[in-house]
């Protein structure tokens, strides 16, 4: 519950400059002798708590670990991006990675083999068969 509660935290600290702003916007207004009517705060109130939402969502999206580590990777298929020649980008499990291969140029769309990860780049050969990822 205490990591849950960071991401709250983050969140509305994420949205108080909005919030603030709405406040500031407010009292300038009525200040000046504008009627403000009272849907107008219930509309910034759904329209604060729809943000909220949304930011508490994306904080705790960035919060979760990856599902890839390095053992994972060994043996896995994906495809060129652009050509390696050694190096390029390849496609493996959704993400973009930078890979090098010690087997020639392999062309761009091939698909590929991940034999080892040497400091976030991955070391791959060309795939013998037609599976996709």
């Amino acid at each position: 519950m205490k990591k849950e509660s960071g991401v709250h935290l983050k969140a509305f600290l994420l949205l108080l400059d909005e919030i603030l702003i709405a406040i500031i916007v407010f009292l300038v207004l009525w200040q000046v002798g504008v009627a403000i009517p009272f849907w107008a705060y219930i509309a910034v109130g759904v329209a604060c708590g729809v943000l909220y939402w949304v930011l508490y969502r994306i904080v705790l999206d960035q919060r979760r670990k990856s599902p890839v580590d390095c053992d994972s990777l060994v043996g896995i298929r994906g495809r060129c991006v652009n050509s390696l020649n050694p190096e390029g980008l390849v496609r493996v499990r959704g993400e973009t990675w930078k890979a090098v291969t010690r087997c020639g140029v392999i062309a761009e769309g091939a698909e590929v083999v991940v034999e080892d990860l040497e400091s976030l780049t991955l070391v791959v050969t060309a795939s013998k068969s037609t599976n996709r990822d």
